[in-house]
């Protein structure tokens, strides 16, 4: 049994529908859209490598389905992307493959170096960018965990053993 991604295009009412063929990756995404490019002629998709434990990203022209990965580092999982107004940058929150949670990073394109624009303990997972792009919006996960003690299962005589946020 195989799954098969495919990346169809069309006009926003449904019509001139074509398919966009994925020869060299899997876009097994998880559900995370492609991002268009400023100038509407490439999509950027997460796609999983040959070796399966390692996601990476793969720009696709609209017009000839040629796919080109972008070259950058390794990537445990990417959560979202979008490109800059510029189009010499990609947004995306993804998680390292070292890291624990999910940062932002900044991704110059094509070059694929990378910049990180959070750094602290939290997952962050969507984005958007306002429409003059020059503020991004994140959504920020925060896990906040306490120590209680439930002597013989009784709720009610439960007992908080921590004080405040651990992260």
């Amino acid at each position: 049994k195989r799954n098969i991604h495919l990346l169809i295009l069309s006009n926003i009412d449904g019509s001139g529908e074509s398919e966009l063929s994925a020869k060299e990756f899997q876009l097994n995404n998880g559900g995370l859209a492609p991002a268009w490019s400023p100038d509407g002629t490439k999509l950027v998709v997460a796609a999983t490598s040959s070796e399966q434990s390692r996601r990476v990203l793969i720009t696709v022209d609209v017009v000839t389905g040629q796919q080109t990965e972008l070259k950058t580092q390794s990537w445990r999982a990417i959560n979202c992307l979008l490109w800059s107004r510029s189009g010499k940058h990609l947004i995306i929150s993804a998680r390292s493959a070292d890291a624990l949670y999910s940062q932002v990073w900044m991704l110059d394109y094509p070059g694929g170096e990378v910049r990180r624009l959070t750094n602290d303990l939290d997952g962050y997972f969507w984005l958007s960018r306002s429409a003059d792009g020059r503020m991004l919006v994140t959504q920020q996960q925060r896990i906040i965990s306490r120590l209680w003690l439930v002597k013989d299962g009784d709720l009610k005589q439960a007992r908080q053993l921590t004080v405040g946020e651990r992260r």
